[in-house]
C-alpha cells in the first residue's frame, strides 16, 4: 500500500515542473536518471526526479504515504549560480501549490533543505532539494 503512491507522485511532480513557465529552460531535460555519459548533458541544465524515502502514514480511518522526495538539478558550469536560480523556482512553484495527483491526495507538503555539491572533477554542479509530502491513498 504505501508505494502505490510513488509513482503518482512522481508523475505529478513532472507534470508539475514540466508545466512551469518559469522553468521554460528544462524543456525535454526532467529526468528520472541524470544523463552525464549521454552527449547532450552538457547542452545545459537538467533535473533528475526519483529518490524517494516512503514511510506508512495512517490514521485511525486513513490510510496514507509520507513520501520525502529529491529533486536534483544539475547545471555543467563552474558556478553556482545558474542551479541555485532553478532551484528557487522550483522550491516556489512546489511550496505554492502540492502536485496533482493521478491517485490520493497530498495532505501536508514541505521545503525540507537544500544541499550543493561539485561533481565530475568541479565540471558539474549540483543542488538537492528535498521536499516532504505527506498523501492520503482515495482508493
Amino acid at each position: 500500500m504505501t508505494m502505490a503512491l510513488s509513482a503518482p507522485l512522481q508523475r505529478g511532480l513532472y507534470e508539475q515542473i514540466a508545466g512551469a513557465p518559469e522553468l521554460a529552460q528544462l524543456a525535454g531535460r526532467i529526468f528520472d536518471d541524470a544523463p552525464h555519459a549521454a552527449e547532450n548533458a552538457g547542452d545545459g541544465a537538467y533535473v533528475t526526479l526519483g529518490d524517494e524515502t516512503v514511510t506508512p502514514w495512517n490514521t485511525a480511518t486513513e490510510k496514507g504515504a509520507a513520501h520525502v522526495v529529491t529533486i536534483r538539478v544539475y547545471a555543467p558550469v563552474r558556478g553556482f549560480l545558474t542551479v541555485k536560480e532553478i532551484a528557487a523556482s522550483l522550491v516556489r512553484i512546489l511550496v505554492d501549490a502540492p502536485p496533482v495527483l493521478s491517485r490520493g491526495a497530498v495532505v501536508t507538503h514541505q521545503f525540507v533543505r537544500a544541499e550543493t555539491r561539485r561533481e565530475e572533477g568541479g565540471a558539474l554542479r549540483r543542488l538537492d532539494l528535498v521536499f516532504r509530502f505527506v498523501i492520503e491513498d482515495e482508493a
